[in-house]
């Protein structure tokens, strides 16, 4: 596989997943009250489908990496999760929330290298 299919099937990997935290969460900010509301608004919907797109894109990922390497590389959507909180919903990191991302991008980088 080439490097610019990895990329963009990693790039794909990372916005399904970070689409779906953000769109469940889009669901409640949109007026869901219950789960149910959530899970079939279109927000839901959509976010439902972007993970099943992830899960498929995972699949894509572990047949090429080994385990640990795609595993603590997908830990950088943690970090893609907390910059679309701030940019998104306007949510606020802590000192320590920031310091956490920083750890964890130090950790992807030191795994892979």
């Amino acid at each position: 596989m080439s490097l610019s299919t990895q990329i963009l099937i990693w790039t794909l990997f990372f916005a399904t997943t970070v689409y779906g935290h953000a769109g469940f969460k889009q669901a409640f900010h949109s007026g869901a009250t219950t789960v149910w509301q959530c899970l079939f608004s279109v927000w839901g919907i959509t976010a439902t489908l972007a993970w099943c797109a992830s899960a498929l894109l995972w699949i894509a990922i572990l047949s090429r990496s080994t385990l640990i390497a795609a595993h603590t590389s997908s830990a950088l959507s943690q970090v893609l999760v907390a910059a679309t909180a701030m940019l998104w919903f306007g949510e606020r990191v802590s000192t320590a929330q920031g310091i956490g991302v920083v750890l964890v991008v130090t950790g992807v980088y030191l795994v892979n290298r």
